[in-house]
């Protein structure tokens, strides 16, 4: 008993620490965008809905049924299409960073004070940053065979950023059109 406690202990330390790590990472990351309002209305969560497919089990279990496909040759595809997930997460991150910079750059300019906004903003932020730590670790399954990553919860944060980026940027030309 003894034994199995000594090593679950450091073994649930190094894995908090890492988190921390990450989550500081990423934190610190966020902070760090330029402010550029091109393009940013046409950001969508739909371009990342191929990310969902990449990872499935099913297309793995249909290629496992072809005789001629080795064990090596399926890791290397795991790992490829890990891969390109990677390319899209970063993609994915870079969007909800500019989405992010977008809203509070409007927030400063607006002659109208919103600390609901800034709440609200701040619970995208940490909702995001936890998904993409809860996707890090789904990647480290994966890679060990195990499961599959579900990315609605990271594509969640980012739409509703977008949709409220969408109603700031809409506000004022509401309110010009009825003057």
């Amino acid at each position: 008993m003894t034994i199995v406690l000594w090593t679950a202990i450091p073994s649930f330390v190094l894995l908090a620490v890492a988190f921390a790590l990450l989550f500081w990472k990423l934190a610190a990351r966020q902070q760090a965008v330029p402010v550029n309002l091109d393009g940013l209305e046409r950001i969508s969560s739909e371009k990342y809905l191929p990310m969902g497919r990449l990872l499935r089990e099913d297309d793995f279990r249909f290629l496992a049924g072809f005789p001629g496909l080795s064990s090596r040759v399926a890791r290397q595809l795991r790992a490829d299409r890990r891969q390109i997930f990677r390319g899209y997460l970063r993609c994915l991150k870079r969007d909800f960073a500019r989405v992010d910079a977008g809203i509070k750059w409007l927030v400063l300019t607006s002659s109208c004070d919103r600390p609901d906004l800034a709440v609200f903003v701040f619970k995208q932020r940490v909702t995001f940053m936890a998904a993409l730590l809860a996707v890090e670790y789904h990647l480290l399954l994966h890679a060990a065979g195990i499961g599959t990553v579900n990315i609605q919860s990271i594509l969640q944060p980012l739409e509703a950023l977008r949709f409220e980026f969408q109603q700031m940027l809409s506000a004022p030309l509401a309110a010009g059109a009825a003057a």
